[in-house]
């Protein structure tokens, strides 16, 4: 208890089983909100209700989340429209003018390079993340 004024008092609470990261850094497989994403069964979203646990995913998602939210809305708004553009500039009969045909390649090039570019960042970010060890574990148990 940090202070107390009347019935109102602040309290402090320490993270340790409550949050997926360690005090040294890794992921704590067991703790709270491990649990609640990972839950099987619809009794895990009541633990949604607990006040700690809704200010930690709070405060993760507007440090840290948001931000690679937009970041991943707009590439994909952009992989969109390149897909779009490949789809709707494509003619089977191939009786297109030229002009047509090189913006088709250059969209097909574009959602190709986009497609492999992100599998491959997305993938080193995660082992990089988590390490390779905990990167295997996580997807055996999913």
């Amino acid at each position: 208890e940090i202070w107390r004024y009347s019935n109102i008092k602040c309290c402090t609470y320490p993270l340790r089983g409550i949050d997926t990261i360690t005090d040294s850094g890794d992921i704590d497989w067991n703790s709270s909100l491990t649990s609640i994403v990972n839950g099987k069964t619809e009794d895990h979203l009541a633990m949604l209700d607990n006040m700690v646990i809704e200010r930690l995913l709070n405060d993760k998602w507007s440090s840290f989340a948001r931000v690679n939210f937009v970041r991943q809305l707009i590439l994909l708004c952009i992989h969109l429209f390149f897909l779009s553009t490949a789809v709707f500039l494509r003619n089977p009969k191939n009786t297109q003018s030229l002009v047509k045909k090189i913006f088709c390649h250059i969209a097909e090039v574009c959602v190709l390079i986009g497609c492999v570019s992100s599998l491959v960042k997305l993938l080193a970010k995660e082992i990089y993340l988590q390490g390779y060890s905990a990167y295997i574990q996580n997807l055996v148990r999913n």
